[in-house]
């Protein structure tokens, strides 16, 4: 979750006749933490390099539509 919005899932099954002990459980928070934060990262960097092309005029409007719309679907997709 981030800022209250779901941004995935890591969905991870027990192994045969195992449990995670509270160790392994810790790790694979940290790992589900750290993707995540990487995920939001791209998308931030996605969106801030959007809006720098439109500030300089590199996009012209139908590109700059066509650019937000493929952002905002990620959004939802996510």
């Amino acid at each position: 979750m981030v800022r209250g919005s779901l941004l995935g899932a890591l969905v991870v099954g027990q192994r045969p006749g195992e449990h995670y002990v509270a160790d392994e459980r810790e790790l694979l928070f940290h790992v589900a933490h750290e993707v995540g934060a990487a995920l939001f990262a791209l998308r931030a960097r996605e969106s801030q390099a959007f809006v720098r092309a439109v500030a300089q005029g590199a996009l012209n409007p139908e590109e700059a539509r066509k650019q937000a719309i493929r952002l905002e679907t990620a959004w939802v997709m996510a």
